[in-house]
């Protein structure tokens, strides 16, 4: 299957508005059916406070909390993929 991670850019854009010391945190969603990409804010890092979806297909992708290309989130997706053995 080909993808093309909609919404990739607007994640990357959203990024930038991370401080560069690393304070904030948005985690790293992925809808493997729709092919959608999004980030959530996040309180803290711990894993306590990740966002869990009632859609299997909607995946955790991991935390970020600096500034991120596309190249460098849609890296950390497909391994995020490839760890849940998802093609």
């Amino acid at each position: 299957m080909e993808r093309n991670y909609e919404g990739l850019a607007d994640a990357a854009i959203a990024t930038r508005e991370l401080d560069v010391y690393g304070e904030e945190h948005v985690q790293l969603n992925y809808d493997t059916v729709n092919d959608r990409v999004w980030l959530d804010r996040l309180d803290s890092p711990s894993r306590k406070s990740a966002i869990v979806y009632d859609d299997k297909n909607i995946i955790n992708c991991g935390i970020l909390s600096h500034p991120s290309t596309r190249a460098e989130i849609r890296a950390q997706i497909e391994m995020a993929l490839r760890d849940l053995g998802i093609n």
